[in-house]
């Protein structure tokens, strides 16, 4: 999968296709707790059709909304050589 020649790396799709992120290695063990938890794991990696860029609103329905981070409230790091 690591390999310098850029003519023999997978692309993001392949990568994404690969029997290890797939997990269709283990379909032997489909009844077991631990493929189960792996497979529901996994549901955030697939993406979703009708998922539109207006509705992360919907997404994170509870959560605090950003606010900026004062520059004053930032630590400063001196460094000396």
């Amino acid at each position: 999968m690591l390999v310098l020649n850029q003519d023999f790396r997978l692309t993001p799709l392949e990568g994404l296709e690969h029997k290890f992120v797939t997990m269709s290695h283990l379909h032997a063990y489909a009844n077991t707790n631990y493929f189960r938890t792996g497979m529901k794991r996994m549901e955030v990696c697939v993406r979703r059709p009708t998922a539109v860029v207006n509705s992360s609103s919907q997404l994170f329905r509870g959560a605090a909304p950003a606010t900026p981070i004062a520059q004053s409230t930032l630590p400063t790091v001196s460094c000396s050589t």
